[in-house]
């Protein structure tokens, strides 16, 4: 059985396709948005991610706070159409993966407040979120700070 697997993950403000299919990433960023202590709403948060999606049929996709044990950004891609091989290819292929980009945009993102988000997911309804990356969201005041 062929196994779900990341192949990169960006957080950025939005991912814009092209008309011949590329995808641009603006505002690639190794943490998320400042936020104050009360929480704030972002303007827009996106995700791009690829992956080799094995057997999977569906994907789950969340980004959740730690602190506050709620997810800002929550999806589900279908791949129960995507083609698939046949018991012939597989069997005379040295090597084979169905790769795929899954692209999440959203605006108006409520998030509760700074702190640890973790990007989880998981390939089947009822089997365990696995996180496959945190990104701090750190308070507006952090950065002030660090220039005093």
């Amino acid at each position: 059985m062929a196994k779900f697997e990341i192949k990169s993950v960006v957080l950025c403000d939005e991912v814009r396709r092209e008309a011949h299919g590329t995808a641009v990433i603006v505002g690639a960023s190794l943490k998320g948005p400042d936020i104050p202590d009360g929480g704030s709403t972002v303007d827009r948060l996106a995700l791009y991610l690829e992956a080799s999606i094995g057997d999977a049929s569906k994907v789950n996709i969340r980004l959740r706070s730690q602190e506050h044990k709620t997810s800002v950004i929550e999806t589900t891609f279908d791949f129960s159409d995507a083609p698939r091989p046949t018991a012939e290819e597989l069997e005379s292929a040295t090597h084979y993966e169905l790769l795929v980009v899954m692209v999440v945009n959203k605006s108006a993102i409520k998030v509760p407040g700074p702190g640890r988000y973790d990007l989880q997911i998981r390939t089947t309804d009822g089997k365990p979120w696995k996180t496959y990356r945190s990104y701090i969201f750190p308070t507006e005041s952090s950065e002030e700070e660090e220039n005093d």
